[in-house]
């Protein structure tokens, strides 16, 4: 599971699944989605509504995501559900303020 460009981001992310809402914390974050330190109790493929806020910014985003798991999980990993969150359709502005955010830390010119 990759997602292109990518940068450390511990943000607390709210994950819906109709009347179901965990909170995870991210690992890394890009613009086509995010990792999570710990699985997400949801079924690998599930699509799900998440809410996270970018540091240094006080307006949470609200994106479309689908569970994934990494590529080196186990079976009893997967069972618990994925680590990876693919952003499905997420609308421009949000990706610009993600690929700004994720160029910011790793020190690079902004790429858009």
């Amino acid at each position: 599971m990759g997602y292109g460009l990518e940068a450390p981001a511990s943000v607390v992310v709210e994950l819906r699944v109709d009347e179901r809402r965990v909170f995870r914390l991210s690992r890394d974050l890009g613009p086509e989605g995010l990792r999570l330190v710990q699985p997400a109790p949801f079924e690998i493929g599930r699509p799900v509504a998440l809410r996270l806020t970018l540091p240094d910014t006080t307006e949470p985003w609200h994106l479309n995501a689908r569970i994934e798991a990494d590529d080196d999980a186990s079976e009893s990993e997967r069972a618990r559900g994925g680590c990876g969150l693919r952003f499905l359709n997420p609308p421009e502005a949000a990706q610009i303020a993600i690929t700004r955010y994720v160029c910011d830390r790793l020190g690079i010119a902004p790429l858009l």
